[in-house]
């Protein structure tokens, strides 16, 4: 037992520290196919990049850490700010967050140069209020944001789609979100397809695709139709993620668990993509597409799901370093995005009344 006065200050001084020092300890860090390393003290992106955790520190890739940080406070003197919330700090050219609540919510982007890479650094009032707000306030918001920087850089791009491999063919199948690609890369997996991904794909200038193989995330109605038997804590988990997404979030939400895809098959790295089908839902058709047509569909779902010209650290970091040139950045993305769609030589549009897209995609395979 401590006693009141100097000797409790120091005892809590000293558990403040002891806290940080168990966290910081506790380090998830992925290698993603070689192409960048992401670090992190919290497993809140577990179930994004689970696939590629490695032991050791990565060195030489761009590299993002996320970093929890109880103790961070953004002093505000001396410095600009965009709007209410978030500053630019001239001493390291970094953007912060900081917004006094009822408690303090803190955050800081910091810029690496050798190798490129990023800092996000946030407290736990940052974590829990960005996730009820959403947006690009969320912490996978933002990696997605930075990461599509990097990878246009390196002249790659990330879509929001997913990916299978049957025979000699590779199929990429961008929709925006619940349309149906779990549902699509699950049935063709169980199939006997081999799966990549059913959500982020990464394309190179080879036209080779690799797969993201996050935690799928799997609807009462997705997980009756590939037939999956769970375990009792996990349908409990869905019955409670079902009522939520159904009454208590302001997100539209069909509510579902997340479950991990290497669980119950072969996980294919990568793939030479020969044939591209979006997928969308309404009535029941299959045609063929021109590479414009194709275009303008996927650069609309790359919009919606992956805005990162509108995340507002980008914007504030874009602000107070004009010399970034987004333009010019955004056109380089177009370009590249132009010329990986017309690398593929067989464009599809499949549209389901009843989410069975995988069908008309397991006939396309064989043409």
């Amino acid at each position: 037992m401590v006693e009141d006065g100097p000797g409790r200050d120091r005892y809590n001084r000293l558990s403040v520290c002891e806290a940080w020092e168990i966290i910081e300890l506790v380090m998830y860090r992925y290698n993603v196919h070689g192409l960048f390393s992401f670090t992190s003290n919290i497993p809140h992106f577990e179930g994004m990049l689970h696939a590629f955790r490695s032991e050791e520190e990565i060195s030489g890739l761009s590299s993002f850490r996320f970093i929890l940080d109880p103790g961070l406070k953004i002093p505000k003197v001396g410095k600009q700010r965009i709007n209410l919330m978030l500053y630019h700090n001239p001493h390291d050219n970094s953007i912060e967050f900081d917004y006094q609540w009822f408690v303090p919510i803190s955050a800081k982007l910091s810029f690496l140069k050798n190798p490129p890479g990023y800092v996000f650094s946030f407290n736990r009032n940052y974590l829990r209020v960005s996730q009820l707000v959403g947006g690009g306030w969320t912490l996978v918001s933002i990696f997605r944001s930075l990461l599509q920087m990097t990878l246009v850089r390196k002249r790659m791009l990330m879509l929001y789609g997913g990916a299978i491999n049957i025979g000699d063919s590779g199929i990429l199948f961008p929709a925006v979100e619940n349309i149906g690609k779990t549902t699509t890369a699950w049935m063709l997996a169980k199939r006997g397809a081999r799966y990549v991904t059913d959500e982020y794909v990464i394309l190179d200038t080879e036209g080779r695709c690799y797969g993201i193989p996050c935690s799928s995330f799997l609807t009462p109605t997705t997980i009756k139709t590939v037939g999956l038997k769970l375990a009792r804590g996990e349908k409990i988990a869905l019955a409670l993620n079902y009522l939520k997404g159904r009454i208590l979030t302001i997100h539209l939400s069909s509510g579902g668990t997340a479950i991990d895809p290497d669980r119950f098959f072969k996980v294919c790295s990568a793939m030479k993509v020969n044939k591209l089908a979006i997928i969308q839902n309404g009535t029941d058709f299959v045609r063929r597409m021109g590479k414009d047509e194709a275009l303008s569909k996927v650069k609309v779902i790359q919009s919606i799901e992956f805005p990162w010209k509108t995340n507002p650290y980008v914007l504030a970091h874009w602000y107070f370093n004009p010399e970034l040139d987004m333009k010019s950045l955004s056109s380089q993305e177009d370009s590249l995005l132009d010329s990986a769609i017309s690398r593929i030589p067989d464009l599809y549009l499949v549209s389901s009344s009843s989410r069975e897209h995988y069908k008309a995609i397991e006939k396309l395979a064989v043409e």
